[in-house]
């Protein structure tokens, strides 16, 4: 899977998940390594080459943290979803 579609993917969950968080404080809070370490993750990627399962793995930890930031770990309603 190439890398401009993790991220893409990634975005629009992100993107999708800001809206309207339980508390935005704590949204923010959460997502400040997202802010401060992505751009240079981004710039250094086409200096260091990872491999795809890298990726995938940084992406899905990446979206677990968002779902995590917009629940406020808490209140994630994980057991609703296995239903």
């Amino acid at each position: 899977m190439p890398v401009k579609v993790l991220f893409a993917a990634y975005l629009i969950l992100w993107l999708y998940l800001a809206i309207e968080p339980l508390d935005r404080f704590d949204w923010v809070l959460d997502n400040l390594l997202v802010f401060l370490l992505g751009p240079p993750f981004l710039y250094y990627m086409r200096h260091f080459h990872l491999s795809g399962t890298s990726y995938v793995l940084i992406i899905l930890y990446l979206m677990l943290c968002a779902v995590g930031a917009h629940w406020s770990y808490s209140f994630v309603p994980a057991g609703d979803w296995v239903r």
